[in-house]
């Protein structure tokens, strides 16, 4: 029994590394060197007011990944009219009219109206000179309505020359101090001297006091700013110049859907033949050989779960578990796919082993 033990644990570790080493093969080889595939889907030509942003929820499809396969940047800027593909969707979908932005009027502010001011009368004075100098006292104290009390001077008859009657003086200040006056005994005739009372103190009535508070008019509120609902637009990540370009030169085959329907992993950059294909980021290599249908074929690993993709290579210095930096070359641009065709680099950009659109990372 013994040895029939050990020779199935033999056969069964031979299975399990055969295994082992089929998935490292179609990670490697199958799927990170998938070039294109074809794409379930159908077409949604953009209408007037529709966004990405909508047409991603309509359709429950991820805004990212459908910016990306449609290499759209700005989920904001698509035009009525243009074609977006639409990933694994049975049929087109009619989306419903935007609705219209809800405008919010600002608050219309009245003015306040000024109560009419209350005209204050004085009170009845004394008759004659008495309640003309009062009043004129009065309102030369500050506009008090109060009577001010009587003075000496105000009993003391003025007489002219000829007889006459006196022309009013003008109005004294008065006191609420009582007055000293002084006599002095002439033959003859009496003379009284008087002297001048100080100046009261300014006493506010309530009368006064409502005359004095003027109402105060509030200023008028700015009107706010009209605000509009708007709809989102969604959030697309663009992570440029996380890479760098590997080599030099102008894309001729995007990432994304093509005219024949077919998806493209990665782009096509036209270079000359043996032009330096550069490391578009520090990291290690984990696969240099070469591949059915691509060439020689280098693959580098690098932080956060990216990895990078070199196809249609030549004489490549990169060896597996090296470790490079960024901008290092590590092999040149090989012949043509075809012959007669025209020398390119195949480049692609993986994150956790799905294609990412390499021009949203690019410079």
């Amino acid at each position: 029994m013994k040895p029939i033990s050990h020779t199935l644990i033999l056969i069964l570790l031979a299975f399990l590394g055969a295994a082992l080493l089929s998935c490292s093969i179609q990670i490697v080889d199958r799927g990170s060197i998938k070039s294109s595939e074809r794409m379930r889907g159908v077409y949604h030509r953009v209408k007037s007011g529709e966004t990405l942003w909508r047409i991603s929820k309509a359709y429950n499809v991820d805004l990212q990944e459908l910016a990306e396969i449609n290499n759209i940047t700005d989920a904001s800027r698509i035009s009525a009219g243009s074609v977006v593909f639409i990933p694994d969707a049975p049929r087109v979908i009619d989306l419903p009219p935007a609705k219209p932005p809800v405008e919010t009027k600002p608050a219309v502010v009245k003015k306040t109206e000024k109560p009419a001011a209350t005209r204050v009368e004085p009170e009845a004075g004394r008759a004659g000179s008495e309640s003309t100098g009062a009043a004129a006292g009065g309102l030369a104290a500050g506009g008090s309505s109060k009577v001010k009390e009587e003075s000496i001077t105000d009993r003391t008859a003025a007489t002219k020359a000829d007889g006459g009657p006196a022309s009013p003086k003008p109005p004294e200040k008065t006191t609420d101090r009582p007055v000293e006056t002084s006599r002095k005994t002439d033959p003859g005739k009496t003379q009284v001297a008087v002297k001048t009372p100080e100046p009261a103190p300014t006493v506010k009535t309530p009368e006064s006091g409502t005359k004095e508070r003027a109402p105060v008019t509030p200023p008028p509120k700015k009107p706010e700013p009209v605000s509009r609902a708007e709809e989102p637009h969604g959030q697309i990540k663009v992570d440029k110049g996380r890479f760098a370009w590997p080599v030099k030169g102008p894309v001729i085959t995007r990432f994304g859907i093509q005219p024949s329907g077919m998806k493209y992993n990665g782009i096509k950059i036209a270079a000359k033949e043996g032009s330096p294909v550069q490391a578009a980021a520090a990291g290690t290599i984990i696969y240099a050989s070469y591949v059915k249908g691509y060439g020689e074929t280098v693959i580098v690993k690098h932080d956060e779960n990216y990895t990078t993709v070199y196809g249609y290579l030549k004489g490549s210095v990169a060896k597996k578990d090296d470790r490079v930096r960024k901008g290092e070359k590590i092999a040149s641009v090989g012949p043509p796919e075809e012959p007669g065709g025209e020398p390119h680099l195949y480049f692609e950009i993986r994150e956790k082993n799905k294609a990412r659109n390499p021009q949203f990372f690019l410079p």
